[in-house]
C-alpha cells in the first residue's frame, strides 16, 4: 500500500514490479511483467482482460 496513496498497491518480486490504483469503481493495472500480472491476479480473482488503457477520469491515455 502507497504511504500517501491508501488506493495505489505496490508488489516487487525480482525485477519486476506490478502496480494496481483502484479509484471508485475502477481498477488499473499495469507493470513490468505480465507474466506476474498474470501469476498473481488470476490466483485470486476471475477477470478478463480490456486492453491497453485509453481513457481514465475523463482523460485520454497514450
Amino acid at each position: 500500500m502507497g504511504s500517501v496513496d491508501k488506493t495505489l498497491f505496490l508488489l516487487s518480486r525480482g525485477g519486476d514490479t506490478l502496480i494496481v490504483q483502484i479509484y471508485v469503481d475502477d481498477i488499473m493495472f499495469g507493470g513490468s511483467s505480465h507474466a506476474l500480472f498474470a501469476e498473481q491476479m488470476s490466483r485470486e480473482f476471475e477477470m478478463s482482460l480490456m486492453g491497453e488503457l485509453q481513457f481514465y477520469l475523463g482523460l485520454q491515455i497514450k
